[in-house]
């Protein structure tokens, strides 16, 4: 199994883990975190289809550069807030760690 169906299984036990705590939490909070799990459960699957597909991936080369800048210009501009005493050193952390999430899916260049 390679990485990605062992991602979407592991998504797939944390949505159904959520399916045992409706009713013993804050159903806001369930149905948002579950919208979440189903749309990175889809995202995993098309990225798994594209890659056995000969098709054209919809996430090109260009797709992945100006995604890379833009979270480049997103870590600027968190740690100018951070440094202008607008956000907190744990709001930067949690930003910061949620840009390295978005940085880890993408290909890596020489991919």
């Amino acid at each position: 199994m390679t990485a990605s169906p062992a991602r979407v299984k592991a998504n797939e036990a944390a949505l159904a883990r959520l399916s045992e705590l409706e009713g013993a939490t804050e159903l806001a909070a369930l149905q948002r975190l579950r919208a979440e799990y189903e749309d990175r459960i889809r995202q995993l699957q098309v990225f798994e289809n594209e890659a056995e597909s000969a098709q054209p991936s919809l996430r090109s080369d260009g797709y992945e550069s100006l995604l890379r800048d833009t979270l480049k210009t997103e870590r600027q501009t968190i740690l100018q807030l951070r440094n202008e005493r607008v956000i907190n050193d744990a709001v930067l952390r949690r930003i910061q760690r949620d840009l390295d999430f978005a940085e880890g899916r993408l290909r890596h260049p020489a991919d």
